[in-house]
Formats: C-alpha cells, structure tokens, sequence
C-alpha cells in the first residue's frame, strides 16, 4: 500500500518535492486481490487503511 505527499516550489514550481509511504498489504492479512475494488471493502480493511492513513501522517512532519 503507498500513499504520497507532493508539493510544487521554485520561483517558477521548477522544485518537486515528493515522499512516498510503503507498507506490504500482506501485513493487513488480506491477499492483494481483495483490495481492487473499494466498494467492496470490509470495515475491517476500511479501519485497516484509516490506520494505514495516521502512520503516515506521524512519520513526518512538513516545515515552511
């Protein structure tokens, strides 16, 4: 599973800055095919992904 923070700057948005988050779905104990079409998650894999959402969010943090 991966999610990714961008952002454009430079005076012209020459600079990109990006990160990338990675963890392994076998992790969650559900097979990758499970995981294709989000409307048919479980609550349990929705909570999974919201979980998945605040580790990344407290893994880094962006100063201006």
């Amino acid at each position: 599973m991966a999610k990714v923070f961008g952002r454009v700057e430079g005076i012209r948005g020459s600079f990109i800055i990006s990160i990338a988050y990675l963890e392994d779905i076998s992790d969650s104990g559900y097979p990758c095919s499970v995981w294709k079409d989000k409307d048919k998650l479980t609550e349990d894999q929705k909570q999974y992904i919201k979980n998945f959402s605040e580790r990344f969010t407290e893994l880094f943090e962006v100063l201006e």
